[in-house]
């Protein structure tokens, strides 16, 4: 079930392009002058005339997506969206290692709650804030998932 979730995943992400506001005016726009100019500070980026966020937020998802895009070599909209599927994966893999080893659940009661989690209707949804629309939302929420469960664990071994 886990499996076929992640394929799903996958698969939605990959059938859309950058498609909501914030992921290719934001997002998209600071990955694609990252990876062509090899910086944000440059006359594209600090154009006024040039509709953009310039949102406090850190740089993790458009260096990720540059990253990737120097990867394949090239600017391709669609399939840089599989860096919002592997950060799904790595929630799910985090969560159940989670439960595994900091709240010592048996192998089927990880698997089970893993699979509630996994199967979550506003992670697929196509829509603003889901995983497949490229917004810094669910990276951002595993990121800070991942930093309490390292905080709770600092705790309990102290």
């Amino acid at each position: 079930f886990l499996i076929l979730l992640c394929l799903i995943m996958l698969f939605i992400c990959l059938g859309f392009p950058m498609y909501a506001c914030d992921s290719r005016a934001t997002w998209g726009f600071k990955a694609k002058v990252i990876f062509t100019e090899k910086t944000i500070f440059c006359a594209d980026f600090l154009d006024s005339a040039r509709f953009h966020s310039n949102a406090p937020y850190p740089l993790l998802i458009p260096l990720t997506e540059s990253f990737y895009y120097n990867m394949l070599g090239k600017i391709d909209d669609y399939s840089v969206k599989i860096v919002f599927a592997l950060f799904y994966i790595a929630f799910l893999l985090f969560f159940y290692i989670s439960l595994k080893k900091y709240f010592e659940a048996t192998r089927l009661i990880s698997l089970l709650f893993t699979a509630i989690a996994a199967s979550i209707p506003c992670l697929f949804v196509v829509i603003s804030g889901s995983v497949p629309s490229g917004y810094v939302d669910f990276p951002f929420s595993v990121l800070f998932m991942i930093s309490i469960m390292y905080l709770f664990y600092y705790f309990i071994m102290r």
